[in-house]
């Protein structure tokens, strides 16, 4: 999962990382609050990623992810999705 391509999309005050794996369905994977992508068990992704386009991604400075260092909340997180 590692070797996926990074890609970044600009969000208001920062940069959010995701990755694609997989092809079908498009399904978006959320970590926790505080999780990176990479966290996800390789075989949880593996298994997924068979049947759809799994959609994974960093939340705002967390992984490869970055932020301004403002202070933000859980709704804003919810925005950059």
């Amino acid at each position: 999962m590692a070797s996926d391509p990074i890609r970044t999309i600009p969000v208001d005050g920062g940069r959010i990382a995701c990755r694609r794996r997989g092809s079908g369905r498009p399904l978006l994977v959320l970590n926790g609050l505080a999780a990176a992508s990479a966290d996800w068990d390789p075989s949880f992704i593996e298994g997924m990623a068979s049947a759809n386009e799994l959609i994974l991604l960093d939340n705002r400075g967390i992984g490869a992810s970055t932020d301004d260092g403002a202070s933000f909340d859980i709704s804003q997180l919810a925005d950059d999705e």
